[in-house]
């Protein structure tokens, strides 16, 4: 608020709203003893707001991409730690356990589906298991199962089953 500027209830003021989470322009709505503005109708979404001087355009930015930033970076965090859950020792020549990490090198396992027993799978198509994580189908068995391999263990999992009737 300017210094020294005298306003009446009912006077046009600029103020950052709440609300909007803009500087923008209100009404005055409430003044205080000593002649300040205390309350402001916005015009924009027409809610009465605690009076707020502008904000700095130019601090708001800087905060708004410190903000970004720190999200880009807890989500790299959590990519890399995806990966490093994925990286698994293969101690004694454990030959399914290869063969899973050979098999899901490049799989994007934020886009991976959860199996569902209701769906047909086909050769190659990735799945999130809730017991047995990431898994990918090596074989179709029959029109109802299928061979899947995990990190521990290749299972065979049912597939395209149909629904309970409800009555």
């Amino acid at each position: 608020m300017p210094e020294n500027e005298k306003f009446d209830i009912g006077d046009k003021i600029a103020f950052y709203c709440t609300g909007c989470r803009l500087n923008l322009w209100g009404t005055v709505m409430a003044l205080g003893e000593e002649g300040e503005v205390v309350k402001v109708t916005c015009r924009t979404c027409n809610s009465q707001r605690p009076f707020k001087p502008e904000k700095d355009e130019a601090e708001k930015r800087k905060r708004m991409l410190k903000k970004a930033l720190a999200i880009r970076d807890r989500r790299k965090q959590q990519s890399a730690d995806i990966l490093q859950s994925r990286v698994v020792p293969t101690t004694g020549g454990d030959e399914v356990t290869a063969r899973w990490r050979v098999a899901t090198d490049d799989v994007n396992t934020f886009s991976t589906p959860h199996y569902d027993p209701r769906v047909a799978y086909a050769v190659g198509d990735t799945l999130n298991h809730t017991e047995h994580g990431l898994g990918m189908v090596q074989e179709v068995l029959h029109e109802n199962a299928m061979l899947v391999l995990f990190r521990k263990v290749e299972i065979p999992l049912e597939m395209n089953v149909a629904p309970p009737d409800e009555d």
